[in-house]
């Protein structure tokens, strides 16, 4: 089983360097690097502490609520992380030799406006933000963080799910305008017309606030689908390869004390937070939703056949519109069926969910069919501007589609719509340079 794991997962390595090499696009290469991560990093730390000694604490592996074993049901399940991950790049292998496609947009300079997007992303963060502050603050009165009750939304009831999309929206708003200002895309860029500097300051009040509100939630993956989102779309622009990998560097590390400062239960020091941070840009915590896969193979986890497709039909109705959902959903049934208590089966990634819902071969389809999406969205991306933004969307929803099992998908067709949005705020009344010469 070990020699298999290990020839998968040669198989993987090479199917990145083709279509790396194929592509050449650094939003694939964003899409290369977070399937790693969330589908097989988690199981890569095991393995090098377990076989060559690397110390990456205890914290990763052997603790609540994932207790993991380097036994038969490790390697059973990088198995099956592995399917998924290889089956998904098969799909980009075999449709990234399509006849006369070129990942290539055309070079000329684009001018986004930038007034409609400060305005879009400054109304929805007042509004997605104000019904919290006063949980944030009783929360970091008591010393907690507020990142357990801003997961779970129940506090806002029905409403809970569509403030975080409004902060979603912000964080997509605010980064694009922040990676493009800052000139990270040689042919991207903001078009603010009157008023320059005003909007320059208004851009970094904006981006200050909304940092600071994500550290008081204890929230990086919000911060996270805006970054991608940005990154995305400069890409197909023409990007800065030094000014990215300072931005890279930047933005991990504060990115990282998010959740460092959530888990610290004692106060710190400034220099102890930011070196555990950087220690988590590499050993980061959103790896562990793969070790779900582990949990359902070692607790014999029961088979849900379509009920996550159920579920999902259930969820597609806003709950602020509908609050009927079924009491016992696909995360629940993990839960219960590992035997742990409520609220952490929504660690169940969506190769997991796959599994338990029709086993090994739905895993090897829904990679199949995701890599196909994904591939379908890009070569669109690469021939469209309105493209570029909703694949951008798609990236940015990665994350989340992909450690919140099927009904996670809906998140991930909801930021391909706002992708859309945002091009047509931003580009109406648009002309490239080219056409204006």
């Amino acid at each position: 089983m070990e020699a298999l794991a290990l020839a998968l997962f040669a198989l993987f390595l090479g199917l990145n360097v083709y279509v790396l090499g194929k592509a050449r696009s650094v939003s694939v290469f964003l899409l290369m690097g977070l399937s790693y991560n969330y589908l097989l990093h988690g199981y890569v730390i095991v393995f090098l502490h377990e076989t060559l000694g690397f110390s990456f604490g205890g914290y990763w592996y052997d603790g609540f609520p994932y207790f993991i074993s380097y036994d038969r049901h490790f390697w059973a399940a990088v198995l099956v992380s592995l399917v998924f991950a290889d089956t998904y790049l098969l799909a980009w292998v075999t449709l990234l030799v399509w006849p006369n496609f070129s990942s290539k947009p055309e070079s000329s300079r684009v001018y986004l406006r930038g007034w409609p997007l400060l305005a879009l992303g400054a109304v929805s963060f007042i509004i997605g933000m104000m019904p919290w502050v006063d949980i944030v603050v009783t929360y970091l009165s008591d010393g907690e963080s507020a990142y357990l009750a801003f997961k779970s939304g129940e506090q806002l009831g029905a409403y809970g799910g569509l403030l975080k999309l409004l902060l979603s929206i912000a964080s997509m708003c605010l980064c694009i305008l922040a990676i493009t200002g800052i000139g990270i895309s040689e042919n991207l860029k903001i078009r603010p017309g009157q008023l320059t500097y005003i909007f320059w300051g208004l851009v970094c009040i904006g981006g200050m606030l909304f940092f600071s509100s994500m550290m008081a939630l204890g929230d990086r993956v919000i911060f996270l689908e805006g970054g991608l989102a940005a990154v995305a779309l400069a890409s197909f622009h023409g990007v800065r390869a030094g000014r990215a990998i300072c931005l890279l560097l930047v933005l991990l590390i504060p990115l990282s004390a998010i959740g460092v400062l959530r888990e610290m239960k004692d106060s710190v020091g400034l220099s102890e937070v930011i070196g555990e941070a950087v220690s988590q840009v590499v050993v980061n915590a959103e790896s562990r939703t793969v070790f779900s896969q582990y949990i359902a193979m070692a607790n014999r986890v029961e088979p849900y056949p379509g009920g996550s497709f159920t579920y999902l039909g259930h969820i597609l109705v806003p709950r602020f519109i509908s609050e009927d959902r079924p009491d016992d959903g696909p995360y629940e049934h993990f839960a219960a069926a590992a035997d742990l208590p409520s609220r952490t089966g929504w660690g169940m990634n969506l190769m997991t969910d796959l599994y338990v819902n029709y086993g090994m071969l739905a895993s090897a389809i829904g990679g199949l069919l995701l890599g196909t999406l994904h591939w379908a969205v890009f070569r669109f991306a690469c021939v469209s501007l309105a493209g570029q933004f909703i694949f951008a969307g798609l990236i940015s929803a990665y994350p989340l589609c992909i450690r919140s099992g099927i009904p996670g998908l809906k998140g991930m067709a909801m930021s391909m719509g706002l992708g859309y949005l945002f091009y047509v705020l931003s580009s109406r009344g648009m002309l490239s340079k080219a056409a204006r010469a």
